[in-house]
């Protein structure tokens, strides 16, 4: 059976009430699963653009990991 026979079949089979439920279910599958998608491509994002931001800002500003180091562990403000 191919996709499409299956839904001929499920129409000829099932109640109305039942194809809204079939219907919802498949909605927040989907709805789910696009959520999903999307955080998984956002965090993928995230994690290949952070070591690239910190070539781009090492060649530029000449920084090192201990300078990076300094500023967070002793803070940028000098008194």
């Amino acid at each position: 059976m191919e996709g499409n026979d299956y839904l001929v079949v499920l129409n000829q089979t099932v109640s109305g009430t039942q194809k809204e439920l079939i219907e919802q279910a498949a909605q927040v599958i989907a709805s789910d699963n696009a959520e999903l998608a999307t955080a998984f491509l956002q965090k993928t994002a995230v994690e290949k653009a952070i070591p690239e931001i910190d070539k781009r800002l090492t060649n530029v500003y000449g920084f090192t990991d201990h300078y990076f180091y300094c500023i967070v562990y002793f803070g940028s403000n000098k008194k």
